[in-house]
């Protein structure tokens, strides 16, 4: 499989802890990694949205490999305490 790339998005109500990155190592044949947000600034900490990861080279049949991202959840909204009840 060539020109792979791996989509994902932060999910509801998180943020990205750090800037999402490849991975250190990855299958025999994939030789390269970018990752990115959709305008390819955005990739920093506190990012909401959609994140990617453009693999060059190939990706051999049985091969496998790993990417990952963290992200942070967020607080409660002004007005409701930690439990999400009203203040």
């Amino acid at each position: 499989m060539a020109d792979l790339e791996v989509n994902d998005a932060t999910p509801a109500y998180t943020s990205l802890a750090a800037g999402v990155a490849c991975p250190t190592s990855f299958p025999e044949k994939l030789t390269g990694c970018e990752a990115k947000t959709p305008d390819g600034t955005n990739n920093v900490e506190g990012y909401q949205g959609s994140v990617a990861w453009k693999f060059d080279g190939q990706l051999a049949p049985g091969a496998q490999g790993t990417v990952s991202y963290d992200v942070r959840i967020q607080g409660p909204r002004p007005g409701y305490d930690a439990q999400c009840q009203p203040n």
